[in-house]
């Protein structure tokens, strides 16, 4: 008899072993999962912010340039922008292997 008690206690006690690592887990999930997003979403943000910056560059060195070299500014900008994404497609491209 005492016997058969002590292994209930001991099952039970295992089940709220389990349980307790369980929670811990389960929240400890949840955290990552929350700096995940947020991390994703200031990216987003931080890329939105650049191409705006980028942008207006590329318009302040064209207006700059109109007078004197319109082409070369307007080809360099593009060759500037292909250039970045030329190295943005390597890094991807080198991340998803």
């Amino acid at each position: 008899m005492r016997l058969l008690a002590s292994i209930e206690r001991l099952v039970a006690m295992l089940g709220e072993l389990v349980e307790s690592r369980w929670h811990a887990a389960a929240a400890a999930v949840r955290k990552e999962v929350r700096r995940a997003v947020a991390a994703i979403a200031w990216g987003i943000v931080a890329a939105v912010a650049a191409v705006f910056a980028m942008e207006f560059a590329a318009a302040a060195i064209l207006i700059a340039a109109w007078n004197a070299h319109p082409v070369v500014a307007a080809v360099s900008i593009a060759a500037g922008f292909l250039l970045l994404a030329l190295t943005a497609a390597w890094a991807v491209r080198r991340c998803t292997r």
